[in-house]
C-alpha cells in the first residue's frame, strides 16, 4: 500500500528552541490526512508490509541552521523507518545533499512549465463537456484558444493554477482575463481557509482586507516578506472586537496556501501573482488611489521599479472596470510617459492594454485601438 501523505511542513520551533521532532510532525499529518487514531498511526508506521510515501515540503523557507536541524531529524526518522519512501521538496539553492551523505538520493529538479509543454498537454486533453443539447467541445482545445487569446500562459505555467484552469474548464468556465481568474482562485482559497477558523463570524470579509493590507505593505516596501509581528498586528487591527483566534486564522491562511512562512520571523505570499493581485485590489480601493498610481507610474523609467510594479499594474487595469475614466488616464500614462523603444516598457504597456481589452468595455474600443497602434508602431 502506498500512501501519498502530502502536507506542507509545519513550523517546528518557538523562540529558537526546537521542540517538535519529525516523528510528531509525521504522526499529526497522518492523523489529519487519513483520519486515524494515534494507535492506528503507530501500527501504520511500524508495519513492515506497508509503504508510506512522505513528502516534506517548503524546506527553503527555513534558515540554514534550521534546515540542518530538520534534515538531521528527518535522517534519523528515515533510519528508524526504512520501509517507507521519502521526498524532500526544496529550492535547489537551499538543498544540501551533504546532509544526507551515505543515503541514496534521486534528485529531481522541478521547473515552471514551458509554453510548449502546456500546449502539448492541452492538445492531448481530449475530455469533452456538453455545452448544448446536441453539442460537445473538447476542453483542451477551448482552453488552449483562451490562453492564446488572453495571454495567460504565464499563469498556466504554475502547476496549481493549471490544475484549476482545467478543473474550471470541466464545468464550462474559462478565464476572461487575468484579474477574473485570480479573483476566482482567491475566492476558492479563502473559502478553504474559512473552514479551519472556528467562531469566525465576519472572517470572510476580513480575509481579503488582511491579505490586501499585507500585500500593500510588501509592495510599497519592495520586499517579498513581512515580519510575522507586523502580519499579526494587521490581522488584529482588521479583526477589531470579533472573537476568532488570530493564530488559528494565520494557520488557516498558510494551510490554504495563501501565505507561507519564511523562516521563523517572516511571512510571504505563497504565489507572487497572488501578492500582486491583492496589492492591486488594495490600490483600486484606496481613497488616495490616483496619487498612489501617479507615484508608481512616475518611476517606471527605472527598470527595477518597472519589474517590481509591472504585474500589479496589469491587475489594476483588469480591476478598474467600474471607473473607465481612471482606466483611460492610467493607460495613457503607461503608454505615453514611458520610452516605448525600451523592450520591457513596451511589453508592460502591451500587457496592460491586453488586460483592459479582455474586459470588453463599451465605448473604449476606439481608445484602446489607438493605444495599441501606438505601442505596435514603437515595436516595429
Amino acid at each position: 500500500t502506498t500512501l501519498n501523505a502530502t502536507r506542507r511542513q509545519r513550523q517546528m520551533c518557538i523562540r529558537d528552541r526546537w521542540h517538535d521532532p519529525v516523528e510528531e510532525l509525521v504522526r499529526e499529518s497522518l492523523q489529519d490526512y487519513c483520519q486515524l487514531t494515534p494507535s492506528q498511526v503507530d501500527q501504520l508506521l511500524k508495519d513492515r508490509s506497508t509503504t508510506l510515501r512522505l513528502l516534506f515540503d517548503n524546506m527553503e523557507s527555513l534558515t540554514e541552521r534550521q534546515r540542518r536541524t530538520v534534515c538531521g531529524r528527518i535522517r534519523r526518522f528515515m533510519s528508524d523507518h526504512r520501509q517507507h519512501q521519502y521526498i524532500l521538496a526544496s529550492d535547489p539553492a537551499a538543498f544540501d545533499a551533504g546532509l544526507f551523505r551515505g543515503i541514496h538520493l534521486d534528485i529531481l529538479v522541478i521547473q515552471r512549465l514551458e509554453r510548449r509543454k502546456i500546449r502539448h498537454f492541452l492538445q492531448g486533453l481530449v475530455q469533452t463537456v456538453q455545452i448544448g443539447p446536441r453539442k460537445e467541445e473538447q476542453i483542451g482545445e477551448r482552453l488552449l484558444e483562451t490562453l492564446d487569446r488572453s495571454a495567460l500562459f504565464d499563469l498556466a505555467a504554475v502547476a496549481s493554477f493549471l490544475v484549476r484552469l482545467v478543473r474550471y474548464a470541466e464545468t464550462g468556465q474559462y478565464p476572461t482575463s487575468r484579474a477574473q481568474f485570480l479573483q476566482q482562485v482567491m475566492g476558492e482559497m479563502i473559502e478553504r481557509a474559512l473552514v479551519r477558523v472556528e467562531g469566525g463570524q465576519g472572517v470572510g470579509t476580513d480575509t481579503e482586507e488582511v491579505l490586501q493590507a499585507i500585500a500593500w505593505q510588501m509592495q510599497s516596501r519592495r520586499s517579498a516578506t513581512l515580519p510575522l509581528t507586523e502580519v499579526f498586528a494587521i490581522m488584529d487591527r482588521v479583526r477589531g472586537n470579533r472573537e476568532y483566534d488570530l493564530e488559528m486564522f494565520y494557520e488557516a491562511l498558510v494551510e490554504a496556501k495563501l501565505l507561507a512562512r519564511e523562516g521563523i520571523e517572516d511571512v510571504r505570499f505563497a504565489h507572487d501573482r497572488i501578492r500582486a493581485y491583492c496589492c492591486a485590489k488594495e490600490i483600486v480601493q484606496r481613497p488616495d488611489r490616483d496619487r498612489v498610481l501617479e507615484e508608481i507610474t512616475a518611476s517606471l523609467g527605472r527598470l527595477t521599479r518597472l519589474r517590481w510594479w509591472g504585474e500589479t499594474l496589469v491587475f489594476v487595469c483588469g480591476l478598474l472596470t467600474q471607473d473607465r475614466k481612471a482606466l483611460k488616464e492610467l493607460l495613457e500614462v503607461i503608454v505615453y510617459s514611458v520610452n516605448l523603444l525600451e523592450g520591457e516598457q513596451a511589453f508592460l504597456a502591451a500587457r496592460c492594454l491586453m488586460e483592459s481589452q479582455q474586459q470588453k468595455l463599451p465605448g473604449l474600443y476606439g481608445f484602446l485601438k489607438k493605444l495599441r497602434e501606438q505601442v505596435a508602431s514603437a515595436l516595429a
